[in-house]
């Protein structure tokens, strides 16, 4: 027999929220720094394009895009730092709504634990931001399906309830929405 060594790191640990959303965070600053550096690319190949005499971008003023593009930087570089702010609003909303449900459900186990597991395995969806282009759009939906599995398999619904729980949330955004659009309306008359 092999004695199994006491290492703490001997064995893989589960990621807490917190960890999570790090590692989460650490995929945002790649993409924003890949999205710079493909942005200052596109700038100095059309300025290059622009000096040559035969080139169709020569009718082109950068001079006057050079302060949209300092503009765009700084959006960037300002949605990758406030990226744990949003996200733990985003995870706290989800964590309220899915221990609602689960108490409807009429949940037995740990509904603290069974939301951070749920919440933990859609943040793994943040590594699909490193692709170009489509990243964010693939990260969506991977975040949607993992949240799928993870409420499917924690809660034992059905396929069609597992999706109106995903759903419900936009549905109650669409209806305050409508129901401020109405109430305005009618102020403004």
């Amino acid at each position: 027999n092999i004695p199994l060594p006491d290492d703490q790191w001997a064995y893989p640990k589960k990621l807490n929220i917190v960890e999570a959303v790090g590692v989460a965070w650490a995929f945002q600053i790649l993409k924003a720094i890949i999205k710079i550096m493909l942005l200052n690319l596109t700038v100095y190949g059309l300025s290059t394009y622009q000096d040559s005499s035969y080139s169709y971008f020569r009718e082109l003023d950068l001079g006057s895009a050079l302060s949209e593009h300092f503009l765009t930087v700084l959006g960037i570089c300002f949605g990758a730092v406030i990226f744990p702010i949003t996200r733990f609003f985003v995870i706290e909303f989800w964590s309220v709504f899915l221990r609602f449900m689960a108490g409807m459900l009429d949940y037995k186990g740990d509904k603290h634990s069974m939301v951070e597991h749920i919440m933990v395995s859609a943040q793994s969806s943040y590594i699909f931001v490193l692709v170009p282009i489509l990243g964010d759009f693939v990260q969506k939906i991977a975040g949607f399906v993992l949240m799928y599995g993870g409420i499917k398999k924690q809660l034992g619904t059905s396929t069609f309830l597992t999706i109106l729980i995903l759903l419900a949330p936009l549905a109650l955004f669409i209806g305050i929405a409508s129901v401020l659009g109405v109430f305005l309306t009618l102020l403004l008359i």
